[in-house]
């Protein structure tokens, strides 16, 4: 991950909630790209997985555990459903190269990752031309496997909500000083360029489980 300077701007952005589509406004959206039952599956793998504190990369320095800016953990799904997951993202491929305009060779190895309680990750982001290690990112994708609602079921969540700043998507004035708020969906998919500033709010209550895979490129 890649962590610009602290962005005073971003931090006293308008919100505006995006509403689930296709591709427009530099995101695409897919709804139900997982199905409820598969979503189901992995969420149980996970909270039975092992897990270990996921990792932030500042420019220049190598991946450490900084729980000032990213504390979340990451965790482990069986062979199984990593090659059935696998299979849906690559599929995934020409409409993310359509939508975005470019050409793709593949996607580095997806995060599986659960936020509790208290979990959180600053804004920051996923990819930069100055990091030799991450600039081949080029779009980002996060799939839910849980809602911010109780018609999620029991395994809702509060909080956790992915929040994106609003002018590196539309570069004009008036966006400045708005970010955008995802509401999240069981098996809702949304990708950005990995350049895209971004955040995750802290989990007031329970988890929140998604998976995080980043699109790369051939460097010029």
């Amino acid at each position: 991950m890649s962590l610009p300077a602290r962005n005073s701007q971003a931090n006293e952005t308008k919100e505006t909630t995006i509403r689930s589509g296709s591709c427009q406004a530099g995101l695409l959206t897919i709804q139900q790209f997982l199905q409820p039952d598969f979503c189901a599956q992995l969420r149980a793998e996970m909270h039975q997985s092992l897990s270990q504190l996921a990792m932030v990369r500042v420019k220049g320095a190598q991946p450490s555990v900084d729980k000032t800016v990213r504390k979340t953990d990451e965790v482990k799904i069986s062979l199984q459903s990593w090659a059935t997951l696998e299979h849906y993202l690559i599929e995934l491929k020409s409409q993310i190269e359509q939508c975005f305009k470019i050409d793709l060779v593949g996607i580095d190895k997806p995060e599986i990752l659960s936020y509790h309680e208290g979990h959180f990750f600053d804004w920051h982001t996923d990819g930069s031309d100055d990091d030799p290690m991450t600039r081949n990112r080029k779009v980002t994708t996060v799939v839910y496997l849980n809602g911010a609602d109780e018609a999620s079921g029991t395994d809702h969540y509060i909080g956790g909500e992915l929040e994106i700043y609003a002018h590196d998507l539309i570069p004009k004035e008036e966006y400045k000083a708005r970010s955008l708020k995802l509401s999240p969906e069981t098996g809702l998919l949304v990708s950005f360029g990995s350049r895209v500033l971004h955040r995750v709010q802290p989990i007031l209550k329970g988890t929140r489980y998604v998976i995080v895979a980043h699109w790369i490129s051939q460097l010029p």
